[in-house]
């Protein structure tokens, strides 16, 4: 919820853990769970653990599922929504 709200300004309520994926990148575990959005308003935050030369947020906006069934991440976890 804090990694939400740092992120895009929206706050949000869990619904569900959806799953617990090992992530090569970051050589550890991330877990994913479906949220709600219960308040804030949405705008491109920054990523607090990163400086600002190195901050990899670049746009904040939505988009459907179905066209980013190709990308690795999303496709990781298709299987579980």
């Amino acid at each position: 919820m804090r990694e939400t709200f740092e992120e895009t300004g929206l706050e949000i309520e869990l619904t569900k853990k959806v799953c617990e994926l090992f992530n090569e990148r970051i050589n550890g575990n991330y877990y994913c769970y479906l949220g709600e959005v219960i308040g804030g308003n949405a705008g491109l935050g920054s990523d607090p653990e990163l400086s600002d030369d190195a901050q990899e947020l670049q746009e904040l906006k939505w988009i459907p599922i179905k066209e980013m069934q190709g990308h690795p991440e999303v496709k990781r976890l298709l299987p579980y929504l």
